[in-house]
């Protein structure tokens, strides 16, 4: 039997306890585009959640419009955004030549994130975790 795939966000655990979390854009596209359940909408509007300014150049650089850039503004204005530090650029960097060392490339966006989730010891919440799969070390939240 095929299984399905979800469609928009449910509720994860991280919302209903207000753990800090990286979100990855897909999560951040997905409450911009209202597929994000109640919890996870109120989660990011009670600023609790976090991501990366990496995220915020990939949403960012599929925004069209004047009025879909100021509902950007709002999202990324709720949601702190951590920066690639020297240390999580150094992870970043770690990450992508153990990767290459075994014949794998990452995406560069996907590889700052990781760095900076391990820089920080956070986990990363996504939809698509495949890419992160292979990263040692890194807690990964599926939603």
């Amino acid at each position: 039997m095929k299984r399905r795939k979800k469609r928009g966000v449910s509720s994860a655990s991280f919302a209903k306890t207000g753990v800090d979390v990286i979100l990855d854009s897909d999560v951040l596209i997905d409450f911009l585009n209202g597929r994000a359940s109640v919890e996870l909408v109120a989660a990011i509007e009670s600023g609790r959640l976090l991501t990366t300014t990496i995220s915020l150049f990939e949403v960012l650089r599929g925004t069209a419009g004047a009025r879909r850039s100021r509902e950007m503004t709002r999202v990324f204005e709720l949601v702190e955004q951590l920066p690639l530090t020297s240390s999580a650029a150094t992870r970043a960097a770690e990450i992508d030549q153990q990767l290459r060392a075994l014949g794998q490339r990452l995406d560069t966006a996907d590889t700052l994130i990781a760095g900076i989730a391990l820089a920080n010891d956070l986990p990363v919440v996504t939809r698509n975790r495949r890419p992160f799969d292979r990263i040692p070390g890194l807690v990964i939240e599926e939603i």
